[in-house]
């Protein structure tokens, strides 16, 4: 798998994660942060799966790959966890936006770092 198709499923899985949040935070009265969680708990499995699927038709590099997007969504998530508990006037799609910036930011580097091994 290449760097474009890389940053593409875990950008496509970001939206998805901000959709799950959005849905799940309008459809109950959660705090934001827990449905955060809620949303990282429904979506880090299917990412996982997505990234097996494709692994095995592609197979270079295996389970490096689904682990290096799994902490990138872990740290996501404490991003903008401190974020909205440091900052509470800030609306959270800010936060969401800034932590996964971040979390995007730290996979394509354990990417690349992943690559030069």
């Amino acid at each position: 798998m290449n760097l474009p198709v890389f940053i593409l499923i875990n950008a496509a899985f970001i939206v998805l994660d901000g959709f799950v949040t959005l849905a799940i935070s309008s459809g109950s009265n959660l705090d934001i942060v827990v449905a955060r969680l809620w949303s990282v708990a429904i979506t880090l499995p299917c990412l996982a799966y997505a990234l097996n699927h494709l692994q095995r038709a592609v197979p270079s590099g295996g389970v490096l790959l689904i682990v290096i997007s799994g902490i990138s969504t872990c740290v996501s998530f404490g991003i903008f966890a401190l974020i909205i508990t440091r900052n509470p006037f800030l609306q959270w799609p800010t936060a969401f936006l800034a932590a996964s910036c971040g979390g995007l930011a730290l996979a394509v580097a354990g990417y690349v770092r992943a690559r030069k091994r």
